[in-house]
């Protein structure tokens, strides 16, 4: 009882979106998952002929899951959906998720509680760089053993790890390079610091 209680307080799917409704004598008549489209049934967000799956606001699936927790934020990162960075109901873990954390939790089998620590690293424990939440080489990765999940191929489309091989949080750039170390990391770097050593520069000559 005290569930339902605190559900009928909540705020509702799209009771905070500002898309306008349609007027009843307006809307599109659906059935279950929507009805394919003649040319007249648009959505009213991306203009396009697809099926209509909400009525009220003339919306397809797509952007019907961009807008309907609008306001509400992620229950990882608690970023807010405000649209353009949607938020979608986790049926496994019973929360809210962005997509960037629902990825992340997928594909390498970590815990709510895992990913919170991970996102909570300010410097990369290898460089003490400042870590971003973008893409660049100062980004926020994950880093796994690839040893133990060596199909693990990038840009080959969705891959999990076992979630056991996950060793942490490091900056982009120093991902790629440990991933690029060979089997004795430690002869090699002795042989780049003699490789070091033995060069010497070439002084400039002036014509």
């Amino acid at each position: 009882m005290e569930e339902r209680i605190k559900w009928l307080d909540k705020v509702k799917p799209f009771q905070l979106c500002p898309l306008p409704k349609i007027d009843a004598d307006k809307r599109v008549i659906t059935k279950k998952g929507g009805i394919r489209v003649n040319g007249t049934h648009i959505c009213s967000t991306c203009n396009k002929d697809k099926f209509i799956s909400n009525a009220t606001y003339h919306l397809c699936a797509t952007c019907a899951n961009h807008w309907q927790y609008y306001g509400e934020s992620c229950g990882v990162c608690n970023i807010k959906s405000e649209g353009t960075a949607p938020v979608y109901w986790n049926p496994t873990l019973n929360i809210l998720n962005c997509a960037n954390c629902k990825g992340k939790i997928r594909k390498y089998g970590l815990s709510v509680e895992k990913l919170k620590e991970y996102l909570a690293v300010v410097n990369c424990p290898l460089c003490d760089v400042v870590l971003t939440n973008d893409r660049s080489h100062t980004g926020r990765s994950i880093d796994h053993d690839h040893d133990c999940c060596s199909h693990m191929v990038a840009h080959k489309g969705f891959q999990k790890t076992c979630g056991r091989c996950v060793r942490g949080v490091i900056c982009g750039r120093c991902n790629i390079v440990e991933g690029q170390l060979p089997e004795n990391p430690e002869l090699w770097l002795d042989k780049v610091i003699a490789w070091r050593k033995g060069y010497k520069a070439k002084p400039h000559t002036t014509k």
